[in-house]
């Protein structure tokens, strides 16, 4: 239908800047550097560049996502070509919504990378599943009063609600925090 093929086109940006951008950067890089950091350094040391980390994650991503909100519609018509006005219309209204998800994956990646480096593996285990728990609850709350866009809001619930799981997990171990010696 219109509405899937509009959805479809939404996501694919945001999800494919997501895993060029960030996804891959979490498993080779910043958990070793991470690791390496609050090993060699120390707490103070790691937390500074977690913060580093999140505060540059924040800009960039941030100015990527009020780019591809500003410009939705070129954007959409790149990657729908062949689909009429209607579903590139909606398209671009459906990347907006979803736009605002690519900042909190990407948060995400660096909080789940720090409780990694931190041996801490339960909360980010789970973020997947709370991920597409958000998706799934958002888009059944809404369906009736929102329509396709209930799918959009879901997915911006499920990278909140994810983001949100691991804050616990940043004091859970405030041995490792003070200190700086990784507990196994």
């Amino acid at each position: 239908s219109r509405a899937v093929d509009a959805f479809n086109y939404a996501i694919l940006v945001p999800k494919t800047l997501y895993d060029l951008l960030i996804a891959g950067h979490v498993n080779s890089a910043i958990i070793p550097v991470l690791s390496e950091v609050i090993t060699r350094e120390g707490a103070a040391a790691f937390w500074r560049l977690v913060s580093i980390l999140f505060s540059l994650i924040t800009v960039v991503i941030s100015g990527i996502a009020l780019a591809l909100a500003f410009f939705a519609p070129q954007v959409i018509s790149v990657i729908s070509s062949g689909s009429d006005a209607q579903t590139q219309a909606l398209a671009a209204d459906l990347l907006r919504l979803i736009t605002p998800a690519l900042v909190f994956l990407s948060l995400f990646a660096v909080l789940s990378g720090a409780l990694y480096a931190l041996r801490s593996f339960s909360l980010p285990a789970f973020a997947g599943a709370v991920f597409n728990g958000g998706v799934v609850f958002g888009t059944i709350a809404l369906a009736q009063s929102a329509g396709i866009r209930a799918a959009a809001l879901g997915w911006l619930i499920g990278a909140l609600a994810q983001l949100a799981l691991l804050t616990p997990g940043l004091f859970s171990k405030p041995e490792t925090v003070l200190t700086g010696e990784v507990i196994p």
